[in-house]
């Protein structure tokens, strides 16, 4: 897709999963030094496998990743490649600031219990992990000119993993790391604190949450997602580059979504300890079919997120671009622009 010439100018991108960021070309390449079996023997073949093009359900969009994380997780030479060549790809995009977040312990595979995607026990721990992650991204920045930071993920699955998470963004503070998150499949029943839109009040005043991931599931409550607003919380959206061609509009009141049938997914960032930054990742996940100007209009602060580009086909770039072919068959209850493009 071509690139609007609007969208040529400086950027900055709030919410995209390193794991989901990874180059096929990449893949392949570990995969084949490390004598793990792919799913493919090509870049193109690996992408028609584990990318999407058209909405999943959170459990198919996640299965995926079982797919080429063998080929990464574990190798350190892997691990801090995948952070370089991630801010190459951003700076390529002509993004200037950019907030990547990943597991320490999906790429572990010492002092990690149990081991992720079934691979012998070694000797890279999840706190290896996270400065081989900061050198690569420290790197990249210094020769793309990329300002670069990562956000550490909590596992919904995995609560043991949690704590030396909250301490991992303590000790690596002053190397890239600005909060911390909450990920996973939030259809595990008792997974979370974050699950549906009752615990997402929690999720803003106890862990006084200044940005929220996707954030869908508020729309299921009124007065949260006007509180919201009013507290000027900002949004991380996906656009409707999730599928072929675009959603249909979600309905903009609470009782006409629930007649049109929508149903959102659900998802949970929280705010590191002693840290600036507080991301609420979640109450929402892109891989449901949604348009986001009709679903916030007239909405709070947004700014728009790929989330997984190699997993979802779509780069920063082309997402601005398709949202804005799209825009016009959207339904707003504005007479004001749906968005608007903010650029430094």
């Amino acid at each position: 897709m071509a690139q609007t010439p609007a969208f040529d100018k400086p950027k900055v991108e709030l919410h995209v999963h390193l794991d989901g960021a990874i180059k096929p070309e990449t893949i392949l390449y570990y995969g084949r030094r490390r004598g793990i079996t792919l799913p493919a023997n090509t870049a193109e073949g690996l992408q028609n496998i584990i990318g999407m093009d058209k909405p999943l359900s959170l459990p198919g969009f996640l299965a995926k990743f079982e797919y080429y994380m063998p080929a990464i997780a574990g190798c350190r030479e892997a691990i801090k490649r995948i952070a370089y060549e991630f801010v190459e790809t951003k700076a390529k995009e002509g993004v200037v600031y950019v907030e990547v977040r990943y597991s320490p312990h999906l790429l572990a595979n010492s002092k990690v219990e149990p081991i992720p995607w079934n691979q012998a026990e070694g000797d890279l721990t999840p706190d290896e992990v996270v400065a081989l992650v900061g050198q690569g991204l420290q790197e990249g920045e210094r020769d793309f000119g990329v300002k670069t930071r990562s956000i550490l993920c909590c596992m919904r699955h995995e609560p043991n993993w949690s704590p030396e998470v909250v301490e991992l963004c303590k000790k690596y503070q002053q190397q890239t790391v600005v909060a911390i998150d909450l990920a996973g499949d939030e259809t595990i029943q008792g997974s979370s604190l974050f699950s549906g839109h009752v615990q997402a009040y929690e999720a803003v005043d106890i862990l006084k949450t200044e940005r929220l991931g996707h954030g869908y599931r508020t729309l299921e409550d009124q007065a949260l997602y006007d509180r919201l607003r009013q507290a000027n919380m900002h949004f991380e959206v996906s656009g409707p580059g999730n599928g072929e061609e675009p959603s249909p509009a979600v309905p903009t009141s609470c009782i006409e979504r629930q007649k049109a049938g929508w149903v959102p997914g659900a998802k949970g960032v929280a705010p590191g300890p002693d840290m600036g930054g507080r991301d609420q990742h979640g109450l929402g996940h892109p891989c449901q079919p949604h348009t986001c100007s009709s679903r916030y209009a007239p909405g709070p602060a947004t700014s728009l997120v790929p989330g997984s580009r190699t997993r979802s086909m779509q780069s920063f770039v082309s997402e601005m671009t398709r949202l804005t072919t799209h825009s016009t068959q959207m339904t707003h209850s504005s007479s004001s622009p749906p968005w608007t493009l903010i650029t430094r």
